[in-house]
């Protein structure tokens, strides 16, 4: 497309208009006026040799331009849409639906399946909400088990029992989707991600897991398999949980049984060196025992006392009562020294009575301590019982009939349209930049 120039005019000389053609890079005369006084006009021939040049260069640029856009644009378009059109392989995916919920919210969510188009259903599970506050919310079990099937722990686990470089090497698979030879656990973890996918929605908590594989069996097993990881997951979770709920309340029982027994040994112990089971009992058969000989040695004082008015001091009545006497005020003195011996270092029934009151007391407080660290435990049992988390998958994986994935009318038509944008919006930004240089 011609375009025309033209230059400045300087003052007091004479026009010149000169159309510059863009098709062989000529300067014509028009309007009449012949570039003769050149001489004369050095302005206006710079300004045209500066045209000439910038036509020039604006002439070898504008092939890149082709060349970018067949490079960038229209050969990978190509290959994008030979690829999915010939050769990308069939994956197959399977889909199930969980959701995790502990015991006390368990019976307060809503299970809710509606019929769709087409004879499909709709399943939607609506969280109450929880009457007392769990060790964690559903909304984090679910993100808890979506994290853990997209994480390199569950390739770890599925590679014990399914050969994963071989499910994902099969010969059925392209050589562009098929997993790369020899592998790492972090290679192999990235292959997964793409393969698998959870997603966790909001609301309901529900997490869905998509599995995809290039042989329809490959793909359901897998799929089982995440199913029973994770449900493994969630009872560890759960049985975890119960464990730490249940520990405090189970050191505080094995303390209080340890008391109890340190306070009954310490009883048996006590009866042992002092001979007495039941100190109380003791003092009460001692004290009526005492009362008893005091009794007879007041008797016994009494017939002394009416003998010696009558017979001699050496008469055989006066020296067997008086022998009496001795032996009576002996055990009565005996006697009141086992009961309230005034020698604290000496066993008797005053002094064991106290060391008895202390460890019965001792044994009172243990074993009350039991009873109340025994209630405890069984309030930490069934708080842990409500707290347990279910798993359940309420929509099963199934054995797939036909391959979704790859979407090759879908990608063949938005690759090459990304390959347009993004070229134009390089070529726009080197174009702007080129702008800013002249």
């Amino acid at each position: 497309m011609p375009s025309i120039f033209r230059p400045t005019r300087p003052p007091g000389r004479t026009a010149v208009h000169a159309r510059v053609s863009t098709a062989d890079g000529t300067l014509t005369e028009s309007d009449g006026a012949a570039i003769v006084g050149a001489a004369d006009d050095g302005a206006v021939v710079a300004d045209i040799l500066e045209a000439e040049a910038f036509i020039v260069s604006r002439r070898r640029r504008i092939p890149w331009l082709g060349v970018s856009f067949v490079a960038f644009v229209a050969l990978p378009a190509v290959l994008a849409i030979f690829y999915y059109s010939f050769l990308a392989s069939p994956q197959y995916a399977v889909e199930s639906r969980l959701v995790v919920r502990s015991a006390e919210n368990f019976g307060a969510d809503s299970i809710s399946v509606t019929s769709g188009p087409g004879g499909s259903t709709q399943t939607s599970i609506m969280a109450q909400p929880a009457v007392s506050a769990g060790f964690s919310s559903p909304l984090q079990n679910a993100y808890i088990v979506a994290q853990y099937i997209r994480s390199e722990a569950i390739v770890e686990d599925l590679s014990k029992t399914v050969d994963l470089r071989e499910v994902f090497r099969r010969p059925e698979a392209d050589f562009i989707a098929r997993l790369p030879r020899q592998v790492s656990i972090e290679e192999l973890t990235d292959y997964w991600r793409g393969m698998v996918h959870s997603y966790v929605d909001g609301p309901s908590t529900i997490v869905t897991v998509q599995v995809r594989a290039f042989r329809p069996d490959d793909a359901l097993k897998l799929a089982q398999e995440i199913n029973k990881l994770s449900e493994r997951l969630v009872n560890h979770i759960s049985a975890r949980a119960q464990q730490d709920i249940m520990r405090a309340s189970e050191e505080e029982m094995r303390e209080a049984d340890a008391r109890l027994r340190s306070a009954l040994r310490a009883l048996q112990v006590a009866r042992d060196t002092d001979g007495i089971l039941d100190p109380a009992k003791a003092a009460d058969d001692t004290g009526k025992l005492l009362l008893q000989l005091i009794g007879e040695k007041i008797r016994v004082e009494g017939d002394l006392r009416t003998l010696s008015q009558t017979l001699a001091p050496d008469a055989p009545s006066i020296r067997r009562l008086r022998s009496r006497l001795e032996v009576l005020e002996g055990q009565v003195a005996k006697l009141s020294a086992t009961l309230t011996g005034k020698n604290e270092a000496a066993t008797n029934i005053a002094a064991s009575m106290r060391k008895f009151g202390e460890l019965e007391r001792d044994r009172f407080l243990a074993d009350k301590l039991l009873t109340v660290a025994e209630e405890s435990l069984d309030r930490a049992r069934k708080r842990a019982e409500r707290q347990s988390l279910y798993f359940m998958a309420f929509v099963q994986p199934s054995l797939p009939t036909y391959a979704e994935y790859p979407e090759r009318l879908a990608y063949s038509i938005l690759l090459p349209i990304g390959f347009l944008v993004l070229w134009g919006i390089a070529a726009l930004m080197f174009a702007a930049i080129e702008d800013h240089r002249t």
